[in-house]
């Protein structure tokens, strides 16, 4: 009984927070269509400012929803393929090397073959997430390393940058659903704090780990941990 209520009050919570999300764009989108309503006679400029206003507010929630529906649509997929974790790695990080270029942000890489039983897609999708927010919340000019190596039967993905980082009271809630350490600065980049729970989904479905650790002297590093297929 007491695990079904903590699940039921965690739905709750879920719940409220995901309706919370996604009243405040709504909120925000009223407001400028108010505002611009009250103009006796709006002109160009005014109409471009709300309307980029209005679509910047669209793509947040656009945003929120597809990661909803990636929440609640993560049980239902195959982990059948053998793959190789280190060229997954590499696509999912190609796919952002214009994006980190453009923040002047070096970028290293060590990639051992390490072969697993995986859902690729998931995968890329998961290694992705680490990537991108190693790229939004980093510095200008700042360094990101991506690994994969194999130890003790386990391939090994770690993903480190020289980022803002996470507080220690911050770390124990950053899997969290909807948690964010800096809320007023993850709404500026658009997140809802619902990445990492995607990766740690992701990562647990395929029978693994993810942790974090803090960078030296700055940044965050996040270790993935999924099982070798046995030879």
């Amino acid at each position: 009984l007491g695990r079904i209520e903590s699940a039921f009050i965690r739905e709750k919570r879920f719940t409220a927070d995901a309706a919370h999300e996604l009243k405040t764009p709504l909120a925000i989108i009223r407001t400028n269509l108010d505002v611009i309503k009250m103009m006796e006679s709006p002109d160009a400029a005014d109409y471009r400012e709300t309307v980029t206003v209005v679509q910047k507010q669209i793509e947040r929630m656009s945003q929120l929803v597809d990661n909803l529906f990636s929440v609640y649509s993560m049980n239902g997929y195959q982990i059948d393929e053998t793959v190789y974790a280190d060229k997954i790695a590499e696509e999912a990080l190609s796919e952002q090397t214009e994006k980190a270029e453009r923040r002047h942000i070096k970028i290293e890489r060590s990639l051992t073959p390490c072969r697993i039983k995986a859902n690729p897609v998931m995968l890329k999708h998961a290694v992705s997430n680490l990537i991108d927010n190693a790229i939004k919340y980093n510095e200008e000019g700042g360094c990101i390393a991506l690994s994969v190596r194999e130890d003790n039967r386990t391939c090994i993905i770690t993903v480190q940058d020289t980022g803002i980082g996470i507080s220690q009271a911050g770390a124990e809630h950053i899997f969290d659903p909807f948690y964010r350490e800096d809320k007023s600065r993850s709404r500026q980049m658009g997140g809802a704090g619902l990445g990492l729970s995607i990766v740690k989904n992701i990562v647990e479905q395929h029978g693994g780990t993810v942790e974090y650790q803090p960078n030296a002297p700055k940044g965050s590093i996040f270790i993935l941990k999924i099982p070798l297929i046995e030879t």
